[in-house]
């Protein structure tokens, strides 16, 4: 099983097909690995990545409620400087968070997509 981690597409750059393309790229690549299947994790509020996960083609299996993300504080960094600088605990705060993973069949040796 492979496993899609870090997806992320800028704002400026959303709703333009690309998300879908990493997918179906990933799925490509985890046919031609003849991988089974491919999981990914998403937070329920993320109704903009789990709508493109579902029409990808990925199931809901399960959601794993009272978990934990981390976030950029408000007003303290860009997301980037956030995550590059992680020894500063005041950049991130620990927030609440439903996790929904998300899985599907790949169809190894044939068209991905």
């Amino acid at each position: 099983m492979g496993l899609l981690t870090n997806l992320a597409i800028a704002p400026e750059r959303r709703r333009t097909g690309l998300g879908r393309a990493l997918c179906e790229w990933c799925e490509a690549g985890a046919a031609q690995w003849s991988l089974p299947g491919l999981m990914l994790q998403v937070e329920e509020e993320n109704n903009d990545a789990r709508a493109l996960y579902s029409r990808c083609g990925f199931d809901e299996l399960f959601q794993e409620e009272n978990g934990r993300a981390l976030r950029p504080c408000p007003g303290k960094q860009t997301l980037v400087s956030a995550l590059l600088l992680t020894q500063n605990a005041a950049l991130l705060e620990e927030v609440p968070s439903t996790i929904v993973t998300m899985a599907k069949e790949v169809q190894v040796g044939g068209d991905a997509g």
